[in-house]
């Protein structure tokens, strides 16, 4: 039975590998860099003079703010160089986050050229310039086959346990719920039921995470197999935890689960192991961190606090902060993001 879920979970990742690839890569695309395809359609547009090379990257409602910003930006680059320099950045901008916002995700900044994408995103779009997907294809399945066996091996290992015997039983289902759930994840992005741009951090889960100055493509990223919005949703945080610990042990230096992503409601559960990091960033709305391990040092506006397990901590949105784990921390982090058009949206950008 468990080598059919297996097998069939492969070959269904065989044939959804783009679904695949959105959703189990901790990159979720490369929108919001600098050599990314928004901002390169956003260049193309003022080169052009034609605003339409950005409208394509944004949602019908949401033209107007772009032809807006793109006909001040004209304006603004005919006074200078400096001055087009400025416009040409605040298009970008503006394009990006509004593309972003439209995904359902906050905006964080835009990113360097050449940030390290990871293997995932290069593969899909070499795919696409070569016309055909064998590369990508053959990618995945690597990728899949190498889970799937880490997982299933540690799970048989513990399986064989005396009755009675408790804590070889907690072994094993500590090994259980991580293989299950990964066999689950991947089934699910390979039918489709996941999120097609999942966030690479907590600040594209969240604040946008991410985004994306706060996590790198270092991070581990689960697949969404769950809902995340609904009228009630419950969650088993100890359960949950247990999968961000075994993300973690499995490499990287941190790894954000997104839980809640229902309007402008975000949670999302990160863990970092010891050194991890979350660079300086923002937020577009007020955010709240509830250390569940561990501790972190959270640092805010010129000011550090150590947070250990069971601390809650608020901070205002637009407030640049980062977070330290020198020993190692799960915790998590909710968002009330700011909707465009709102006081409070006019507020954090």
């Amino acid at each position: 039975m468990i080598g059919g879920m297996v097998g069939r979970s492969v070959a269904a990742a065989g044939l959804a590998v783009a679904s695949l690839a959105a959703s189990a890569s901790p990159a979720y695309a490369h929108c919001d860099t600098m050599d990314g395809p928004v901002v390169a359609a956003a260049r193309q547009a003022l080169d052009t003079r034609q605003v339409g090379h950005a409208l394509v990257w944004v949602r019908p409602g949401d033209e107007p703010e772009i032809q807006r910003a793109f006909a001040q930006a004209l304006q603004v680059r005919a006074l200078g160089a400096a001055a087009r320099e400025l416009a040409d950045r605040h298009f970008f901008e503006t394009v990006v986050r509004i593309h972003r916002l439209g995904e359902g995700e906050s905006y964080t900044g835009l990113q360097p050229a050449g940030t390290d994408l990871g293997p995932a995103i290069p593969a899909a779009d070499r795919a696409l310039a070569a016309g055909s997907p064998l590369e990508v294809e053959r990618f995945l399945m690597h990728v899949v086959r190498d889970g799937v066996r880490e997982r299933f091996a540690r799970a048989l290992a513990a399986r064989a346990f005396a009755p009675g015997d408790v804590a070889a039983g907690q072994a094993y289902v500590a090994a259980y719920v991580p293989y299950v759930h990964y066999v689950e994840g991947v089934h699910a992005a390979a039918a489709g039921n996941a999120h097609g741009h999942e966030p690479r951090s907590e600040e594209e889960a969240t604040h946008g995470a991410a985004p994306a100055s706060g996590l790198s493509r270092e991070n581990v990223m689960s697949p969404v197999k769950r809902p995340v919005s609904g009228t009630a949703l419950r969650f088993s945080l100890q359960e949950e935890i247990g999968v961000v610990r075994e993300q973690l042990a499995a490499g990287g230096e941190r790894t954000a689960r997104t839980l809640v992503k229902d309007g402008p409601l975000r949670a999302t559960l990160i863990g970092l192991n010891a050194g991890g990091t979350l660079k300086p960033h923002q937020a577009e709305g007020p955010i709240t961190v509830h250390v569940l391990e561990g501790s972190i040092e959270f640092e805010a506006d010129g000011q550090r606090w150590t947070l250990a397990a069971g601390s809650l901590f608020a901070l205002d949105g637009g407030v640049t902060h980062s977070v330290t784990a020198p020993q190692g921390g799960v915790f998590l982090l909710t968002l009330a993001v700011a909707r465009p058009g709102t006081p409070d949206a006019a507020h954090s950008h």
